[in-house]
């Protein structure tokens, strides 16, 4: 009777009341967040504290924790800010019961957006990307022999604007349809110092479809189907330097449509550039040109020009693109 007697006298003493202020606040077996959870006690729960442990608290990760009791009697430790100690005097003004901003409240605001939580806010896709590729072997089919053949890599910018399926749960699939704009150049020389100079422009619109079948948190591989069609435009220049030639020189432009397919693979740096919507893309791709044909009026001098019709064969040219990715 004696021993439970000053049980009592020192659980009053050392022992007080507190009130969970927070929705959800666990007790720890040490004081460290990162050790073992004993309990998780709800808001409005009363809990005992450790008096002696309120005058010398103990302060970890920059965070003070009060020796406490869980439902079955184990030792624990609990974070000061997440209850209000019940003095029974006037320290209790010193601690309000509200908190402004309750760090494990999990419980989402309502209404709850109406398409949670199947669909992310970012599903929009706006890339610009530069395209190379090795030299271009069309040509006009001249008349006379080539003695000499120069030409210039081709060069291409495209812009791209795709935005992901409403079918796709997985932020894998995107479609849309992208704009391009290239230019590629040639020279010839043949016997009799006769010289024609090339410049093609080709102007794209189409189609444009990526999936991402290799997925990491910073890191993707998407395969590219874009098929478009092009506006081509051929400037053929035709000049006599011989002494018979008569400083004959010529321009004729040869216009038309082709149709191509382009097949590529990108790789994706997701926040390259220390941006989350921002990404660096790049990777190789197959370009396969229908075969097509430019028309243009007549020559003033038909022995200089084969035909009034510019025509081309299938044609398959390996590129590789690099650009920036927008996502929103």
């Amino acid at each position: 009777m004696k021993y439970l007697v000053v049980f009592f006298l020192t659980f009053n003493v050392f022992a007080l009341k507190a009130i969970i202020k927070v929705l959800e606040a666990p007790i720890y077996h040490k004081e460290d967040t990162n050790s073992i959870v004993l309990q998780n006690v709800r808001k409005g729960s009363v809990i005992y504290v450790n008096g002696n442990s309120l005058r010398d608290l103990k302060r970890t990760q920059d965070r003070e924790f009060i020796q406490t009791f869980t439902r079955d009697g184990r030792v624990g430790f609990i974070e000061s800010r997440y209850i209000k100690v019940i003095y029974e005097n006037l320290r209790e003004l010193t601690s309000s019961i509200a908190i402004k901003e309750d760090p494990t409240d999990y419980i989402l605001q309502e209404p709850v957006p109406s398409n949670y939580p199947f669909e992310t806010y970012i599903n929009r896709k706006a890339s610009f990307s530069f395209f190379f590729q090795p030299v271009t072997k069309n040509a006009y089919d001249y008349i006379q022999n080539q003695v000499k053949e120069s030409s210039n890599p081709s060069a291409a910018i495209e812009l791209s604007l795709r935005r992901r399926g409403n079918f796709d749960l997985t932020d894998r699939y995107y479609h849309g349809f992208m704009i391009s704009f290239q230019t590629s150049g040639n020279e010839f020389q043949f016997a009799d110092e006769i010289f024609s100079e090339e410049s093609h422009i080709r102007v794209g619109f189409g189609s444009n479809i990526s999936y991402a079948f290799y997925k990491r948190r910073m890191f993707q591989v998407e395969s590219h189907l874009k098929i478009q069609a092009n506006y081509h435009r051929a400037v053929v220049t035709i000049e006599d330097l011989s002494d018979d030639g008569l400083n004959y020189e010529e321009q004729k432009i040869f216009s038309g449509f082709s149709f191509q397919s382009n097949i590529s693979l990108a790789f994706r740096h997701i926040d390259f550039f220390g941006s989350k919507t921002m990404d660096l893309i790049h990777g190789p791709g197959m370009i396969v040109t229908l075969p097509y044909s430019l028309k243009t009026d007549g020559f003033s001098d038909e022995s200089y020009w084969s035909s009034t019709e510019y025509s081309s064969s299938l044609s398959s040219e390996f590129i590789y693109n690099v650009g920036i990715s927008y996502s929103f």
